[in-house]
């Protein structure tokens, strides 16, 4: 009977013969797959609501347009920073990053789109400037003249600096959520709203004014960058009415 001699060689292997079969001496491999540690949710926050009555968008654009006290010489800025937030549809920190640049030609006349990269996924995305925009802004420069000297001068500046900050942004939003609340009567009617509301609303007004074509919500899932129109659905409240429809129901 024939015999194979196994012997230790000095690499990392046995030999077999005349052959060496070697042995990975990664430590890795013996170790435990690490399990990730899912963060448990122990407080319950009020979802950021799109403006879904038109009422409360010109009630909103009125207050910032006519608004007095302290806050009274940035009328027109922060009404602009509302339409052009809607418009847009875009995160707050990608808005308050553009630049003149971004909505004007070299000739001054407006461009139709412009390429940003986006902060959050930091993709390249287009961006349209719809004519309600080029309206808004038209006005925003007559009053700011200043703003056209520097092309690269950001579009929302404050006095402490060259471009608003995400605080300022949200404060002005709380503003206009309170000054809407005073005319709600019934505190179910009540909006809560905040900076991201902004994105919303013209997500969910699309849909509103869309409810004839099956397409409506693939094509905002798409321009929001959802996985899903589950996920659009949630993100805007529209899922609130299938739930409502749901328990509502009589048995």
């Amino acid at each position: 009977m024939n015999t194979i001699q196994i012997t230790e060689t000095q690499s990392t292997g046995y030999q077999v013969g005349e052959n060496v079969i070697h042995m990975s001496t990664n430590k890795n491999i013996m170790e435990k797959p690490k399990v990730k540690k899912i963060k448990l949710r122990t407080k319950i926050t009020e979802p950021v609501q799109p403006l879904k009555l038109k009422s409360d968008i010109e009630l909103a654009k009125s207050y910032l347009m006519n608004k007095q006290g302290r806050y009274s010489d940035n009328q027109l800025r922060d009404y602009t920073l509302f339409c052009v937030g809607i418009n847009l549809s875009r995160r707050i920190t990608d808005l308050l990053k553009r630049t003149v640049k971004d909505f004007l030609n070299p000739n001054g006349t407006f461009r139709n789109e412009f390429e940003m990269i986006t902060g959050k996924k930091q993709k390249q995305e287009c961006v349209i400037i719809s004519q309600n925009t080029k309206d808004v802004l038209s006005l925003y420069f007559k009053a700011n003249p200043e703003l056209l000297e520097d092309r690269d001068n950001h579009l929302f500046p404050t006095r402490e600096s060259n471009s608003m900050t995400r605080q300022t942004a949200f404060r002005i939003m709380k503003d206009v959520e309170n000054e809407i609340n005073k005319t709600k009567t019934d505190d179910n009617d009540k909006i809560h709203i905040a900076t991201h509301s902004l994105r919303k609303t013209k997500a969910f007004w699309y849909i509103q004014n869309h409810k004839d074509d099956q397409y409506a919500i693939l094509k905002v899932s798409h321009a929001l960058g959802h996985n899903s129109q589950s996920t659009t659905m949630h993100y805007l409240g529209l899922d609130k009415k299938e739930l409502l429809d749901y328990y509502s129901e009589t048995i």
